[in-house]
């Protein structure tokens, strides 16, 4: 019999001793994959992003890398959940979740990356009340299906 539980997404190795062991070539393991691979960078991304936002170099700057710099954050968080979605060992309802979720994420990343190129490339700031604040708006209602 196999110690490790799965949860259907994921394995999870069990209690006691060996179980660190266990963690480690789970983690190695995973970080062979695609997807482990993309997590990571995806985590490292946002740790150096971060470190700049909260470390105060730049000033001048600030503005136009907060408005750029999380377009990828969030169009990655987009993709991942639409391939959640696409799980084929996930319930109908997770996977619908994952679906909604995946849209609110796209349109986030298409409201952040429309207001960056309005106002830094053709350098006009859209009116209050543009079609950028209803894809803004559009992701709240799908992530509350999302939830529910």
């Amino acid at each position: 019999m196999n110690p490790i539980l799965t949860t259907g997404t994921h394995p999870i190795p069990p209690r006691g001793a060996g179980s660190a062991l266990t963690a480690l070539r789970l983690l190695r393991d995973w970080l062979a994959t695609t997807g482990g691979k993309s997590a990571l960078a995806a985590v490292a991304y946002f740790a150096v992003y971060s470190a700049w936002i909260f470390s105060g170099t730049l000033p001048e700057y600030r503005s136009l890398g907060a408005d750029i710099l999380n377009i990828p954050l969030l169009a990655s968080a987009a993709l991942a959940a639409r391939v959640a979605s696409r799980t084929p060992e996930l319930d109908d309802r997770v996977r619908r979740a994952w679906r909604f979720g995946s849209l609110a994420l796209f349109c986030s990343t298409t409201g952040n990356a429309w207001w960056f190129i309005s106002q830094n490339l053709l350098g006009y700031k859209p009116p209050i009340a543009s079609i950028v604040d209803a894809v803004y708006l559009g992701a709240y209602p799908l992530m509350f299906a999302a939830m529910m």
